[in-house]
This record gives C-alpha cells, sequence and structure tokens, in this order.
C-alpha cells in the first residue's frame, strides 16, 4: 500500500528530524521514573500508616473495655448477682476476664486485645512498676459500683506509649476518653 507521492506507510516519517512515528508503550526511563516516585510515595506515606494503626487499636481496645464494663453492668442487674471484670497484663497480652465475684462463674467471655497494646494500670500504680497488678473493677446487683475496685481511672497504654483511660462513676456510668485521665 502506498500513501502520498507514492511513498510506503511503513517508511513515512512523521517529524523533520526522520524519526519513525512510535506505536505505543513506555521508554525504560518512564518507568524507573515512575517507580521512584512511587517509591518516594511509600516512604512517605508507611510510617504514617502505621503510627495511624496503633492509634487505631488502642481505640478500639479502649472502646472495647468501655463496651465490656457496660456489659458487665447490665448482666449484674439482669442477673441480681455482683460482678467483678478484671483487666490484666497476661504473658505481655492484656486480658479481660468478667466472673461473678468469687470467680466461680464465667458472665462474659473473656477479651484478649491486640500485640500493640502493651499496658493497663488503675491510677494507683505508678508507670515505672515493671509487673502492674491487674485491674479490678466490680459492679453490685444494682448496678454501682461495687467496693474492692481499683482506683479509677484505668490508663490503656500502646505500643507507642500513648495511653487513653477508661472511668466509671460511683453510679456505674462508664466512659473513655483519649486522655490519661478524664475530666
Amino acid at each position: 500500500v502506498t500513501g502520498a507521492m507514492g511513498v510506503s506507510g511503513q517508511n513515512r516519517t512523521d517529524c523533520r528530524l526522520g524519526w519513525k512515528h512510535r506505536e505505543g508503550g513506555f521508554t525504560l526511563i518512564e518507568v524507573m521514573v515512575a517507580t521512584a516516585i512511587m517509591g518516594i510515595i511509600a516512604m512517605i506515606a508507611v510510617p504514617s500508616y502505621v503510627q495511624w494503626h496503633t492509634r487505631y487499636q488502642l481505640r478500639e481496645a479502649t472502646t472495647e473495655i468501655n463496651s465490656q464494663l457496660n456489659l458487665a453492668r447490665m448482666a449484674a442487674m439482669n442477673r441480681n448477682l455482683a460482678v467483678r471484670s478484671t483487666l490484666a497484663l497476661t504473658a505481655g497480652k492484656v486480658t479481660m476476664t468478667t466472673t461473678n465475684t468469687t470467680g466461680t462463674v464465667v458472665v462474659l467471655p473473656p477479651v484478649t486485645f491486640p500485640a500493640s497494646v502493651t499496658d493497663v494500670r488503675d491510677a494507683a500504680t505508678l508507670d515505672t512498676d515493671p509487673a502492674p497488678p491487674p485491674v479490678i473493677i466490680q459492679f453490685t446487683s444494682l448496678g454501682l459500683q461495687g467496693t474492692g475496685s481499683s482506683p479509677l481511672p484505668v490508663r490503656v497504654k500502646n505500643n507507642n506509649g500513648l495511653t487513653y483511660s477508661v472511668a466509671v462513676t460511683g453510679g456505674g456510668k462508664v466512659s473513655w476518653c483519649v486522655k490519661v485521665t478524664c475530666p
């Protein structure tokens, strides 16, 4: 097939330097530049994502503690039974168990929190204490905070040192906040 002026289409040139028309695709330089840009973006984004994820896991753990304490309070009122929730650091993981006050009847299934949640303490335990005692929160059959509860608020810490807290009022109301102490 010949084009205008008898020149075949395969040998036709598109620019004045005599280069043939490029059919498509990317050059090696273009691919390398795009890869370098993606690498720079990843180097900037990954640390922020990791930090956000640990904050997210701490928030989830704190809200889960809040929910479990509310469930414990409701179970105490529904069963007309005093209930004890225990938060403990066991084998490097924070766990929560809810039983009757003698520990013979499991009221709620135990909960184990993510590994990024590294510590749980009551208000009286110093941060320098390497082995904090378990945090105990009791509810009476009327849903009130029972005697024998640990000093509140409960401080929950992640592996970055960020601390949130959960508080229980004398009337049994449970709340959490993103500070070391709740107002």
